[in-house]
Formats: structure tokens, sequence, C-alpha cells
């Protein structure tokens, strides 16, 4: 019966293609985005491409973020710092590595080089996600989730 109804209302969404990227580890396709995502990663990982793979210039621009993560560390640090006094729970006098891990880097738009670092905040701590977008080496938006 239920390929009965699997023929009759045919899935529209396209297969997902995993491959195990030299560079990347473990990525799947989601075709409706155009975007290659981790698997199964300590670090998130969004890669624009196609089905043939992810875009070389975007690889190389997330190999090259996770190797400057303690560029960016300092760049974020005021604001990550700044959205974590907001919450009384979370102790104003520590260094933002203390209270957060770096949860995902993506690649937006090569051509634009809009790209986005998110932290997560530590476990023994109120759960906050902040993602902070960049053009470029700057700052140009945040967006937070508690």
């Amino acid at each position: 019966m239920f390929s009965f109804l699997k023929k009759l209302f045919p899935s529209k969404q396209k297969q997902r293609i995993a491959i195990n990227h030299d560079q990347l580890g473990y990525i799947n396709f989601d075709a409706a985005s155009g975007f290659w995502e981790t698997i199964d990663s300590a670090i998130f990982h969004s890669v624009p491409g196609d089905e043939q793979g992810p875009d070389p210039k975007a690889v190389d621009v997330i190999i090259t973020k996770l190797q400057d993560l303690d560029k960016y560390w300092k760049i974020c640090s005021v604001e990550l710092l700044s959205i974590a006094s907001q919450w009384s729970s979370i102790p104003p006098s520590l260094p933002a590595k203390s209270l957060f891990k770096v949860a995902a880097i993506s690649i937006n738009s090569i051509e634009e080089l809009d790209w986005e670092v998110c932290f997560e905040s530590k476990p023994e701590h109120k759960w906050l996600y902040i993602g902070i977008q960049f053009n470029g080496d700057s700052i140009v938006a945040n967006d937070i989730s508690t």
C-alpha cells in the first residue's frame, strides 16, 4: 500500500548526495539550497557548490578561516561578551573562549565574501547561539538564539 502511495504522491525533494571530501570530511549536498554541509564534524560547515562537489574557492575560504580561528576569536570577543552580559546567569568576568565554542563556519557567497562564524555557549552556561556575519573581515550583523 505504501508503495502505491509513494507512486501516487512522488517526493519533490531530490535525494542528497554524500561524499567524503578530502579536506572537509563527510559532507552531503542539499540540491534545494545548493550547499554542501558537514555530516559529522566538531565544527559545522556549509559551502556553496553543485552536484559535482563544493566550490573549490569556498573550500579554500573555509580552510583559511579554520586556520585563522584565533584571529576571529579576537575580532568577535567584544561582541560575544557584550551579548553574553545581557544574561545574569553568565559570569561577566570570563573571557569569550571560556564561555563559547565555535559551532559553525559557513560561506554564504564567494563573490561577495559573505560568510558567518557561529558560537555556542559551553554547557555549563545558559544556552546561547550567536551567528556573526562578515563581509570580508568586517562584522556586518549578528543573529542570537536562546
